[in-house]
């Protein structure tokens, strides 16, 4: 199941793989991958998250919207996510 991206449930997912889908302009063409989060790189960062992309979109890119979202490449890009166990 798909849980949305935000600063409050970061810190949780750290060390772990997710696959990750944020919404684009063509909507047969969703941004996405597969990546480790490693940890927060600081709030006032352009690239807050410290990620390994291991295939896929590079989830650095992800900012934070006001309201403590990840989004990705532009506002209300949303990311979702679910944990991979094994890759």
């Amino acid at each position: 199941m798909s849980q949305q991206l935000k600063l409050y449930n970061i810190e949780s997912l750290f060390g772990k793989f997710i696959k990750w889908e944020a919404p684009s302009r063509n909507p047969n063409a969703p941004y996405g991958g597969i990546s480790k989060i490693v940890s927060l790189g600081g709030f006032n960062a352009r690239r807050p998250l410290v990620t390994v992309t291991i295939a896929g979109d590079d989830l650095e890119f992800a900012g934070v919207d006001e309201w403590d979202w990840f989004t990705y490449m532009a506002e209300g890009r949303f990311i979702t996510y679910t944990i991979i166990e094994t890759i």
